[in-house]
């Protein structure tokens, strides 16, 4: 674990924040054994990179709603739900990356398909919502 010089997160990566994208290679060794990050303009930043298609899932649902005639609410519930699941897949993606896929693939895979999941369940919410206003 290193702590960030710049948005004073304490994260688990050797060479570059990825928070705030600043070098910690230079950085001591953190004596902690779990992250910490800190609320800051750094980190609503890097949640607006990694939730912009959860967010883009829920501006299109909430137009199709918006204009729709009648509303299944079966369907319309399990795109409610798909939708906070693609939300705690794009604020979780790194823990996810690390805790479930890691420990049995390479680091590229893992991060391909937590970008997948992230991703499809998006695309299933937008998917189910369409289904219910049809």
């Amino acid at each position: 674990m290193k702590k960030c010089n710049v948005c004073q997160s304490i994260v688990d990566e050797s060479n570059k924040c990825p928070i705030c994208g600043n070098t910690l290679t230079y950085e001591p060794i953190c004596a902690e054994y779990k992250e910490h990050i800190v609320f800051s303009k750094y980190y609503l930043i890097y949640l607006l990179k990694h939730t912009w298609f959860a967010i883009l899932c829920t501006a299109i649902s909430a137009a199709m709603l918006i204009v729709a005639k009648s509303i299944t609410i079966g369907h319309l519930v399990i795109g409610l739900i798909l939708l906070i699941a693609s939300y705690l897949f794009s604020i979780f993606q790194r823990q996810y990356e690390q805790l479930v896929i890691q420990w049995c693939h390479s680091e590229a895979y893992s991060k391909r398909k937590a970008a997948a999941a992230k991703f499809s369940i998006g695309s299933a919410a937008v998917i189910y919502i369409l289904l219910a206003v049809l």
